[in-house]
């Protein structure tokens, strides 16, 4: 799971991290928090480890022990090309909960003029 926070510079060290996601589960939960490597790699802004998670086939709907994601949580951490990177994803669902009930309305808060649009409580457009 930490691999996902690896500082990686170039190309082969890449593939070793991505080796590592292959053979390990990428949808792994810490046991304190409940948190995937999914979400760290987005807290921490990590764009190329949050693409390799994906393309292993890290679940973006996975929600840690508050019920937070990892789309909630680039939304928190203001990675607005990680949140819409995550948003791109079909199976991204950007009308769940966490356990204080922050969704859209959060998704929305951060984002500079022309960049998410509100289209109404269940479809966000990208512009």
């Amino acid at each position: 799971m930490l691999a996902a926070l690896a500082a990686v510079d170039n190309p082969e060290n890449m593939k070793v991290v991505e080796q590592l996601f292959a053979k390990g589960d990428v949808n792994a939960k810490a046991s304190q928090a409940g948190q995937t490597a999914l979400m760290l790699a987005v807290s921490h802004g990590r764009m190329d480890m949050v693409q390799a998670l994906l393309a292993q086939g890290a679940e973006v709907n996975l929600q840690d022990d508050e019920g937070s994601t990892a789309l909630m949580c680039a939304s928190e951490h203001g990675h607005a090309d990680i949140v819409k990177l995550l948003l791109a994803q079909p199976e991204c669902d950007a009308t769940l909960t966490d356990s204080v009930c922050e969704s859209l309305p959060l998704l929305c808060s951060f984002c500079e003029p022309g960049g998410l649009k509100l289209r109404s409580r269940s479809v966000l457009t990208l512009f």
